[in-house]
């Protein structure tokens, strides 16, 4: 198997797991000691359920990784990035782990896929968002419904949303890599009044079926400012 992103963790670096049979309760925190590679664990480790209680233990200002297992699926609720990593070199990672199977699958129905503001130091890698609901051909697709001011269309949010913080801080040290996003509301990476700051890189993704969820409206598939 190909491994992109970061080769190695830090030496305070913590790393998570989730799966789908994983158990919140037992879910364990390990450091980069335990590991050779903690992309490929040498043995099943104790995973967590659920993203909320994975993040919960992480901390923000520190190289910390949370993986999904491959080959999974997950409901996605909208994963908020509020943590990240202490500069461009250590950053905060978001991605997969295991030997086999394809990109964990994060059925995000019309919730956001991943978003967050000033988001910095920070990897996202080999994650497939898909807004099942979006999809004509899905079993759960919800089909149009009609809005307050009589309007319709099918309910969705964004893929990926990176924005500039509230305190003008800009997007930098980002790299989203080897991830899909499928059936979304658009994809956004914007900073208000810094654009040309911005130090974000998106590569290998893919980026399908986007479409708006208001009718009269537009959608790009990737809208960057």
């Amino acid at each position: 198997m190909i491994h992109i992103g970061p080769s190695n963790t830090s030496e305070d670096s913590y790393i998570v797991y989730v799966s789908a049979d994983g158990d919140d309760t037992t879910g364990a925190t390990y450091t980069e000691s335990v590991f050779e590679n903690v992309f490929e664990p040498d043995y099943e480790p104790d995973a967590f359920a659920t993203f909320d209680a994975a993040y919960d233990v992480l901390r923000d200002g520190y190289a910390d990784y949370i993986l999904f297992k491959r080959g999974d699926t997950f409901s996605g609720t909208g994963y908020k990035m509020t943590k990240f990593g202490p500069d461009g070199d250590d950053r905060f990672v978001f991605g997969a782990y295991g030997t086999t199977g394809d990109s964990p699958l994060i059925e995000c129905g019309a919730n956001a896929g991943i978003y967050g503001w000033g988001v910095k130091n920070l990897y996202v890698l080999g994650l497939d968002f898909y807004a099942h609901t979006r999809d004509p051909d899905n079993e759960n697709y919800s089909g149009l419904e009609e809005y307050d001011d009589g309007g319709e269309g099918v309910p969705g949010d964004v893929g990926f949303g990176f924005h500039e913080g509230d305190t003008d801080e800009i997007c930098h040290n980002l790299t989203v890599e080897g991830c899909r996003f499928r059936f979304f509301n658009g994809n956004q990476l914007y900073n208000w009044n810094s654009a040309s700051d911005m130090q974000a890189e998106f590569r290998r993704c893919v980026i399908l079926s986007s479409y708006t969820s208001y009718e009269g409206s537009h959608c790009q598939g990737f809208f960057r400012r």
